[in-house]
């Protein structure tokens, strides 16, 4: 039995399921069983973190005033640079945007309050039985990289 932080959990699954397709009978068998083993805690923490509806329909607004004012191409089509739209008239924009805050100012703040208890629940610990695999039996493919993300499941 292990005790770690949900946040650790969430690593280590991620990092079982990128290795998850990798060959070996041994490999597979503790990958699998892991997964299985953090299955619950991960979409439980991933229910808590999931935006209300009502936040989803004000971020499709917020989106939609985005592409309202983008500058476009030639095509019609909104610019985006470093994952942001280029808005024409900042301050026509602003002046929306702020209004559209306003409009939904008691979800934005409920959506802020969730992250921060989210963020929060990620510190929390969890006593965890891993299936642990010995150093032997990790095939050659696993990168370093890969390893570091999953080292909880290898025996020492």
């Amino acid at each position: 039995m292990k005790t770690m932080k949900n946040r650790d959990v969430l690593r280590i699954a991620a990092g079982l399921s990128a290795v998850a397709n990798i060959k070996g009978v041994k490999w597979n068998y503790a990958v699998a069983r892991n997964l299985r083993t953090l299955e619950m805690i991960v979409q439980s923490l991933q229910d808590a973190s999931k935006p209300p509806e009502a936040f989803m329909a004000y971020q499709k607004e917020r989106i939609d005033l985005c592409i309202k004012h983008a500058v476009k191409d030639d095509d019609g089509k909104p610019q985006v640079s470093n994952f942001e739209y280029i808005i024409q008239d900042r301050v026509s924009f602003d002046v929306e945007l702020k209004a559209l805050q306003d409009q939904h100012a008691d979800m934005i703040s409920a959506r802020e309050q969730q992250i921060e208890e989210y963020n929060e629940l990620l510190e929390d610990s969890v006593d965890i039985n891993l299936f642990l695999l010995s150093p032997d039996n990790i095939p050659e493919e696993v990168t370093g990289g890969q390893l570091a993300a999953i080292m909880e499941i290898i025996e020492e």
